[in-house]
């Protein structure tokens, strides 16, 4: 026979019991979106929006253009393992290089040879100290007059440099760039006329490309904002 008195510790237990557990779900409810938040916070809070102005000065005597593919910004940790080949013989329009990653940048546009123009990209940029840029010339299978080319100088009727394959230029800063600060911007200046002139000396078009792609980072000149 139950005493009356078990019963009614059984059913206090009961409700003791249930008032806990439903407690504990509502603390753990709430912490987890107090952690939620404060992971968003602390996402947004390592990243930050730069700005990059490219620079092509005019170059009367030539035409064409410069297939971008993408930029990648090269963080100073990474300083050893970014001094890759200018001219990649292996690469081809598809290239598999997706730029989803913060940092990596695409940019797929055709940049004409001859005008002068001031590019302005803007994008997210981790809050770390970069180095330099990484930026990919590719056409990426897209036919520019009728041709597939990353590269395409003209003088003329003659064209004296072309390039099916991508290629890269690897641009190192003076000072390290320190991307946590807002409101920032960084230039790069291509001295088109005097970096052609320079390149385009052979009667070989696959010479004259070859020696456009790897003597360009001689010409370019960068101003970034120094760190602190």
């Amino acid at each position: 026979m139950n005493h009356p008195m078990a019963g009614g510790r059984i059913e206090s237990f009961k409700a003791c019991t249930r008032w806990l557990i439903l407690t504990c779900l509502t603390t753990t409810y709430f912490a987890m979106i107090g952690c939620s938040n404060q992971t968003a916070q602390d996402s947004a809070a390592e990243e930050t929006t730069l700005t990059l102005s490219v620079v092509i000065e005019e170059s009367p005597q030539y035409a064409g253009w410069l297939y971008s593919y993408g930029i990648e910004w090269i963080r100073c940790a990474q300083e050893s393992t970014w001094h890759w080949p200018s001219m990649f013989s292996s690469a081809h329009a598809s290239h598999p290089i997706t730029y989803t990653e913060i940092g990596e940048w695409s940019w797929h546009q055709r940049i004409l040879i001859g005008e002068e123009q001031e590019l302005i990209f803007q994008g997210p940029l981790g809050n770390h100290r970069y180095c330099g840029l990484h930026w990919l010339f590719a056409h990426g299978g897209i036919r520019a007059n009728g041709i597939l080319s990353s590269l395409q100088v003209e003088q003329g009727d003659e064209v004296l440099a072309t390039s099916h394959h991508a290629w890269a230029l690897n641009i190192e800063f003076d000072e390290p760039l320190c991307s946590q600060y807002p409101d920032q911007t960084v230039q790069v200046s291509i001295p088109t006329q005097e970096w052609l002139e320079q390149t385009m000396v052979d009667s070989s078009p696959s010479l004259n490309t070859r020696e456009a792609t790897i003597r360009i980072p001689d010409f370019i000149t960068v101003e970034s904002p120094a760190c602190p």
